[in-house]
């Protein structure tokens, strides 16, 4: 086919002209592969050198009834896909009278067309026009035409007029805004047609538009909603075909606005209820579409769900029955290579996320009791145990927002199932516990462990199932990941030689788990797991130097975990000689040609080494060689940005991004292992320093550029984390005669310089914390070498950026208090909301710590040399401690004050006139964490200040002694602040004390102590009432050593206790030994039975 004439227009003649595009298009539709790829190649070439001939040779085809019905579909599809292809599109390349006869013939087409597969195929090439026509106004006619079909008698003509418009999506915002009202009163017609067909169809195009329209035009549709409840209902009735259409036409407009069905709730528990009353009539889609409108619905307004209990219930009844029906005979649980995976069956999946998604969006106080009675009722001896298994799982993933008060009510439960008939029981009652550890430890570890522990020993020894049994040393590592020493301490010997026995089990998957379960327990037990030590690691290294070939992979990882963590345990001298052998393993392993991509041992080989160089510390210099190459590569790894298409289902493997209105997507993996390359990199130089100055170079230009890595907050943290470290190698290198000054004072200003980028880009705000923390590194790091490496201009650059930090939390801190002032009690009862705020509370709150830190470093750091920083920035710091300031401010500059003082001591004296008055004035401020500072200030004061704060004294005791009296002073949100009240009013005693009225105030500070809220300052009290009594300060003592028995109390009270320390116990006990016995014996009759004892002890 060589050239074409154009037909006159696209119904003309042009007979050797169609007939000839018919026999490609026949050809093109050919079963020979060969003949129909030629053919299509020739179609694109033609429609690329005549677009009007082939266009018009389509139309013209297309609309000749002796056409067959094959070809006239053919033309449809040919023309939807290449009017919207090419630059420019072949559209613009017609004439625009030829694009006014295709336009004109589509809709009459429409209009007259008898068969259904072609007026469905002309309703998507209509469609596709005017995706690409309408928004620039190029075919006013449509929306017209469009809206006289639906007046027509023909329900087939009135549903098609209608699939247009449900086809039209978000291709025409500003033209249907423009003609809502009409398009909204066509709407009503089509819902309230006695058509279902038509009523679909209305159906369908009112939740594609209202999926699209503006948000603020959603109320326009109010008068709908009725109808398209209605209308769905209709279809659960009829149980036809379209029922999943209809259902799914409702979740679409819920997943755009909850909302809208706020007012007709009851309505959408009827819908839900249709199906779950019937569930065996209706199809997967459907049960699994009611589903997803329901948990869509409560997680978009959760404060009305939790005021519907009839949504919640009818909602997770169906969830839970989707979970039951699944199809699965329980003999496959003897096999485990072949066992059921929840994940493969769709309805149960689909089941499982909806009591998460409810429990997370309504929160505990509601979703307990219906969860409760569900599962019951689905734990009952006469359900299958389809149903308790199922019942279990539910739970499971509901537990976290239960409230603790029940955890004794679902330990009971659930541990009953653990001697369950069926396998698949006690696997889901195993899985519950070890969610139930996690979610709630280490109250249920401290709680239950006498119940739970034996429990699950029991189940590792079903030797006839497997899977149990490796289930039951997995739930051992969740139960011991927040169980405290002692208490695991008190079932190790059980616990050990039951994971011993298991270790020897000729199963893989029982190896594994026991290998991670014997690994936590070493961790958690620490040193007191040495004498299982040469039970363990003789085993593990033969499994490790021989458990060859991918198949092995996953066994070789875990036995290496297990390994490094009983290392790590037991201590350095005791593992290192088997750390050289393990990391000798590893590196042939290296050496034989590395690890596949998708190799799972990978990184537990890593992380192994990581550990095992903390083991070894500067030994560990002969394996940077293999070691830092291999990390590196993976720090260095390109992840790619792909485009996801429309019809790409797999993307579990994938991070998704929103570009636009495009999705990208960028492998998981990818991210986590460079991730964990970063990691490594941070691990070893902070472990190594000089000994990794040869690697400096090559890890700084990976990792500096990595602070700017927007796909991955985990790889921006772990570069920034490195970066101190790095810095620091230098400077250790220079110490130890490697290298000069350069390459650190090169790194310094890189680092800084780069982190100060970071942060005026980043917008997360616990990066944002990292990045401060890892400045602040830098300056410790750095020490006595900070003036050198740190230039007044770049710490006037980091003094600016903590300050535009300080701003800006101060900002968000305002926003949340507006939002909540604005709500007022609307949102009162929303958990999840209030979850959401505590959360960015709670990062703010580390951010503050962190900056306060920082400028804390800066000044330790630069001692002096930061004196003219510090003058230059008072006016700002006047300016933060006014009263109109806001409370971020404020606590910032109290915090920075405090830094100043404790840092410059004497050198503080002259500016206490300017900022104590300011400072002090806050020590009755409504926030606790305020006045605990402002205390904590007057202290510093008080004992580094000198002579500077001799003014103040008088006027600083008095505003202490009335936080100390004030009525709330000792309720648990103050009692921090006021320890440190007392802790100051002490320091004022010892170092000021010829300035106030010590002889009548001291022994009304005794009288305070001990202090046992917070523990520095009491052993700080405890540490100046040593003071005074190695002094023999009569003033404390007392007339005729009135004071003793009282200073005595206090000191057995707290020795060898939390509340002291190694040096102050050493003070402690020759106080009290050099007491005459007589006068001791008199004392001691006095005190509790537990001081006589610790007395005689002593």
């Amino acid at each position: 086919m060589t050239s074409y004439h154009h037909p006159h227009h696209a119904g003309g003649s042009g007979t050797p002209v169609t007939a000839t595009v018919q026999d490609v298009l026949a050809r093109a539709m050919s079963p020979d592969g060969a003949v129909q790829k030629e053919a299509e190649r020739t179609i694109r070439v033609e429609i690329d050198r005549n677009p009007g001939v082939m266009i018009g040779a389509f139309m013209h085809l297309l609309g000749m009834p002796t056409t067959p019905t094959e070809i006239r579909g053919f033309c449809c599809v040919l023309l939807r896909r290449n009017l919207p292809i090419g630059e420019p599109m072949v559209l613009n390349r017609l004439s625009e009278s030829l694009q006014g006869e295709l336009k004109s013939e589509l809709l009459r087409l429409l209009a007259s067309e008898t068969a259904p597969h072609i007026r469905n195929l002309l309703c998507d090439t209509i469609a596709e026009l005017a995706q690409i026509t309408l928004y620039r106004n190029e075919w006013p006619q449509l929306l017209p035409a469009l809206e006289q079909m639906t007046l027509q008698p023909l329900d087939t003509l009135r549903e098609a007029a209608l699939n247009v418009i449900g086809k039209l999506g978000d291709a025409l915002p500003d033209v249907q805004n423009e003609n809502l009202g009409s398009l909204v009163a066509l709407f009503a017609r089509g819902l309230g047609d006695p058509s279902l067909a038509v009523r679909n169809a209305a159906l369908n195009a009112v939740s594609s538009t209202f999926s699209h329209v503006d948000e603020t035009q959603i109320k326009k549709f109010t008068g709908l909603r009725v109808a398209v409840l209605t209308v769905v209902r209709d279809n659960l009735v009829a149980r036809g075909d379209s029922a999943s259409v209809a259902v799914s036409s409702l979740v679409a407009m819920a997943t755009r606005s909850s909302a809208f069905f706020r007012d007709d709730l009851q309505a959408v528990v009827h819908l839900i209820s249709q199906v779950t009353g019937d569930l065996e009539n209706f199809e997967e889609d459907v049960k699994q579409l009611s589903l997803e409108l329901g948990v869509t619905i409560i997680e978009g307004i959760p404060n009305a769900a939790r005021r519907c209990a009839p949504l919640l219930e009818v909602v997770l009844s169906l969830a839970l029955s989707l979970m039951v029906a699944f199809d699965e005979e329980e003999d496959t649980w003897q096999h485990p290579a072949k066992a059921w995976e929840a994940s493969e069956d769709a309805g149960f999946g689909a089941g499982e996320s909806a009591f998460d998604r409810v429990a997370r969006s309504v929160g505990g106080k509601k979703v307990t009791p219906v969860v409760f009675n569900l599962v019951s009722a689905a734990l009952n001896a006469q359900a299958s145990w389809k149903s308790r298994f199922s019942g279990l799982m539910a739970l499971t993933q509901a537990c976290e927002v239960i409230s603790p008060q029940k955890l004794p009510d679902m330990v009971s439960l659930v541990l009953r199932c653990f001697t369950d008939e069926s396998a698949f029981v006690q696997f889901s009652a195993i899985n519950c516990i070890g969610q139930m550890c996690t979610d709630f430890g280490p109250k249920i570890q401290t709680d239950f462990h006498l119940h739970i522990l034996p429990a699950l020993l029991s189940c590792m020894d079903e030797s006839r199932h497997p899977r149990v049994q490796a289930h039951a040393a997995a739930a051992v590592i969740n139960f011991a990941e927040h169980c405290s020493s002692e208490i695991l301490q008190q079932h190790a010997d059980a616990l050990v030689s039951k994971l011993y026995n298991l270790l020897r089990r000729p199963q893989r998957i029982i190896q594994e788990q026991a290998m991670t379960a014997i690994a936590s327990v070493a961790e958690c037990i620490s040193v007191s797991f040495a004498k299982f030590y040469e039970h363990f690691v003789p085993l593990l290294k033969y499994a490790i130097a021989n458990a060859h070939g991918p198949d092995n992979a996953m066994f070789r990882g875990r036995a290496l975990e297990c390994i490094t963590f009983i290392g790590m345990a037991v201590g350095n001298d005791r593992f290192a000689p088997d750390a050289r052998e393990v990391m000798e393993a590893t590196v042939k392993i290296v050496q034989a040609g590395g690890f596949a991509s998708d190799d799972p041992s990978y990184s537990y080989m890593v992380q192994a080494w990581t550990r095992i160089c903390t083991a070894l510390g500067s030994s560990f210099a002969p394996y940077l060689s293999v070691t830092v190459p291999t990390v590196l590569r993976s720090a260095q790894l390109q992840c790619v940005l792909g485009r996801i298409d429309d019809d790409e289902d797999e993307t579990d493997d994938k991070q998704i991004f929103e570009i636009g209105n495009e999705q990208y997507g960028i492998s998981t993996n990818q991210l986590e292992e460079k991730s964990l390359g970063c990691s490594a990199l941070g691990s070893f130089v902070a472990t190594m320093k000089q000994e990794f100055y040869p690697y400096l170079k090559p890890c700084v230009e990976t990792l500096v550029p990595l602070l700017k890595f927007d796909f991955e907050e985990n790889i921006r943290q772990a570069a920034s984390t490195a970066l101190p470290d790095l810095l620091y190698c230098a400077i250790a290198a220079h110490k130890a005669g490697m290298c000069d000054m350069g390459p650190a004072q090169e790194l310094a200003a890189l680092t800084v310089k780069s982190l100060l980028e970071g942060l005026a880009r980043e917008e997360d705000i616990l990066v944002l914390a990292g990045f401060v923390h890892a400045i602040q590194l830098c300056f410790d790091k750095a020490a006595e070498l900070a003036a050198t490496l740190f230039p007044m201009d770049v710490v006037k650059a980091v003094r600016d950026r903590l300050i535009k930090l300080i701003e800006q939390s101060e900002g968000r801190a305002r926003a949340a208090a507006a939002r909540r002032a604005n709500h007022g009690d609307a949102y009162s009862d929303d958990e999840d909301e209030e979850e959401r705020r505590a959360s960015e509370k709670e990062a703010d709150e580390q951010l503050q710590y962190m900056l306060a830190e920082c400028f804390g470093s800066m000044i330790k750091a630069l001692g002096a040399h930061f004196l003219p920083v510090f003058n230059e920035s008072l006016p700002v710091l006047v300016q933060m401690l006014e009263p109109q300031s806001g409370p971020v401010p404020r606590k910032m500059a109290i915090f920075i004050f405090d830094d100043f003082v404790e840092k410059m001591a004497a050198q503080a004296g002259p500016y206490l006139p300017t900022l104590f008055p300011m400072v002090a004035r806050y020590v009755s401020d409504r926030d606790s964490d305020i006045r605990q500072a402002v205390a904590y200030g007057i202290a510093l004061c008080a004992q580094l200040a000198g002579d500077g704060f001799k003014p103040f004294c008088a006027a600083a005791t008095q505003s202490l002694i009335a936080l100390i009296q004030d009525p709330q002073a000792r309720q648990a949100a103050n009692r921090r602040a006021t320890d440190n009240a007392v802790a100051a009013l002490g320091k004022i005693l010892r170092y000021q004390g010829d300035q106030v009225d010590a002889a009548q105030l001291l022994p009304a500070w005794l009288s305070m102590l001990p202090l046992r809220d917070d523990v520095l300052e009491s052993a700080v009290c405890t540490s100046l009432l040593c003071d005074f009594v190695e002094g023999n300060d009569t003033r404390l003592l007392g007339a005729d050593f009135g004071n003793l028995p009282k200073i005595v109390h206090v000191l057995l009270d707290v020795v060898h206790t939390k509340l002291t320390n190694p040096e102050l116990d050493a003070r402690i006990v020759p106080i009290i030994k050099q007491l005459p016995p007589g006068l001791m014996a008199q004392i001691v009759v006095g005190l509790p039975d537990k001081l006589q004892s610790k007395a005689a002890a002593i």
